[in-house]
């Protein structure tokens, strides 16, 4: 994955390879991080690596052609979202679940 280093968060801090690395790690740790639908969810077995300031690795387990599309649905936002409550991770024992 490339990053486009000009990249910007509505708050104006910079999109970068932290920023990635920092969503996939929570959602990662999440229960069900799409509930609408598992088939959305990463393979826990995955790897993700920092292999310069504006690019990604991600090491699948296995073949997977639904990647893409898996990535589209994984919510990448400035570090004061996780600083704050975000999608109620903290608040309600790691499901990610929100106000559900």
């Amino acid at each position: 994955m490339w990053l486009r280093p000009r990249n910007r968060f509505q708050s104006g801090r910079p999109v970068t390879t932290g920023s990635v690395v920092q969503a996939f790690t929570e959602q990662q740790r999440w229960l069900s991080p799409h509930p609408p639908g598992t088939q959305f969810n990463v393979d826990k077995r995955t790897r993700l690596d920092v292999l310069s300031p504006h690019r990604l690795r991600f090491t699948l387990p296995e073949r997977d052609g639904a990647l893409v599309g898996k990535l589209r649905a994984m919510h990448i936002m400035d570090a004061r979202f996780w600083e704050d409550l975000g999608f109620g991770y903290a608040r309600d024992e790691s499901t990610g679940e929100g106000h559900w």
